[in-house]
């Protein structure tokens, strides 16, 4: 019975890395477009920025040392901080000064409080259910910061067409596997910060139901807020 939940939750685990893969990939068009035009045009780095955090925490606490037995959870997010690194440094590479500036400037204090915090969870805790517990309260941050922001863009400023259809229903069901991923595995820390997700996803297809309309000419640039930042 033990093993065959086991499987079940690996199976939930890698069809979620396939769809977190999928939706950490989307905005490739919109970035290759600004390589192409040497601008970065009407992109937004915000949600990568808070993606990237999200992700690097979700990376720590998916470690051995952390929290052992997630390696799927690690693979996902993983591939998250590759591919949200790489869109902010296209686009400080082609922001301008002033833009470059502060946002590499975020990027950089960032990526320090990470180091900071993987330092000192490590370093001044011995004990491996106390490091998943704090590790597990940043990462429920960090994820409750992520939708809020996304809540607030899509569903309080009515901004729902920047967010296509298809893929907050992606992004939905994404959530849904790590859902089931986490109740399988009794990880009360994955169950909850992907159910937070989850409401966020049914709210805003609550939002395109009542809108019932998605602006062709604003789809192009949905891909730079789609803030797949947790797998």
């Amino acid at each position: 019975m033990v093993h065959a939940k086991l499987i079940v939750r690996a199976v939930f685990g890698i069809i979620g890395n396939i769809i977190s893969f999928g939706l950490f990939a989307s905005p490739v068009p919109t970035f290759y477009r600004v390589i192409k035009t040497n601008s970065v045009n009407e992109v937004k780095p915000k949600f990568h920025l808070l993606a990237t955090m999200n992700c690097l925490l979700w990376v720590l606490f998916s470690m051995p040392f952390v929290c052992p037995g997630n390696i799927l959870l690690l693979t996902a997010n993983g591939f998250g901080v590759v591919m949200h690194l790489a869109y902010l440094i296209i686009f400080l590479i082609y922001a301008t000064d002033n833009e470059r500036m502060y946002k590499g400037g975020v990027l950089l204090v960032e990526l320090a409080v990470i180091g900071v915090v993987s330092g000192l969870v490590t370093g001044l805790v011995d004990d491996i259910s106390r490091r998943r517990f704090i590790m597990g309260l940043l990462c429920v941050y960090s994820a409750f910061m992520m939708y809020l922001s996304r809540f607030f863009h899509v569903v309080v400023d009515e901004s729902a067409d920047y967010m296509p259809f298809p893929v907050v229903v992606t992004n939905t069901l994404n959530d849904l596997c790590w859902i089931f991923y986490g109740s399988l595995g009794f990880d009360v820390i994955v169950l909850f910060a992907y159910g937070l997700g989850f409401i966020v996803g049914v709210i805003q297809l609550a939002r395109h139901v009542h809108s019932n309309k998605i602006p062709d000419d604003k789809k192009l640039a949905a891909a730079d807020v789609q803030l797949q930042g947790m797998a």
